[in-house]
Parts: C-alpha cells; structure tokens; sequence
C-alpha cells in the first residue's frame, strides 16, 4: 500500500526520541527550529513497540488516549497540537523509538 502526504512548509530536523513509563511531551528541540521559530506542525512515526498519545490530558498506561502502533506515523498540522501532545509507552518496560521532524 502507498500512503501519499502532501505537507506545507520546510521541515525541521529529524530527531528520535524515546517513550518512557512517565507520560512526556516533544523535546523543546523539537517545537522551534535553531532560529527559535515555532513548528506549525510535525511528523511522528512510532518505530518500535506501541505508544499512547492524548493531547488536552495526560496519557496512561491503563488506557487513557489513542494508540500509535509501531510502523505507524501521525501528521500534526497546528502548532497548538504539536505544543500540546503528550506520550508514553503503551506497556510497562516496552518503549518506543519515535522519529520527528518538526515543520516550520
């Protein structure tokens, strides 16, 4: 299957980044760029192990906030969702590597 994303701006510099047990937001390397301009959206993929991610509460191990299976990429396409998303493993002791590339 072929995924076709069609994305506005210039993208960031790609960082990975990986869940943890404690629920996290996005580095704050990851929401500017060097000159200190805010990310209007970003590129998420879940490499390895699955994460949950909400973005007005805090994700739980228990259940709490939407699954990104691993092989699995999210577009956030406003700054607001991108400075408001949190993540954490979605098993205990399974952590995830996540790429992200910040779009300025």
């Amino acid at each position: 299957m072929t995924t076709l994303r069609i994305l506005d701006g210039k993208a960031g510099i790609t960082q990975s980044i990986a869940s943890t047990n404690t629920a996290q937001s996005l580095a704050s390397s990851m929401l500017t760029n060097s000159a200190g301009k805010r990310s209007n959206g970003s590129i998420i993929t879940c490499e390895t192990n699955d994460i949950r991610y909400s973005f007005n509460s805090t994700p739980t191990q228990a259940g709490l906030g939407h699954t990104l299976e691993a092989g699995s990429t999210i577009i956030l396409n406003h700054p607001q969702m991108v400075g408001m998303f949190k993540f954490i493993s979605s098993a205990n002791g399974v952590h995830a590597t996540l790429q992200v590339t910040p779009i300025i």
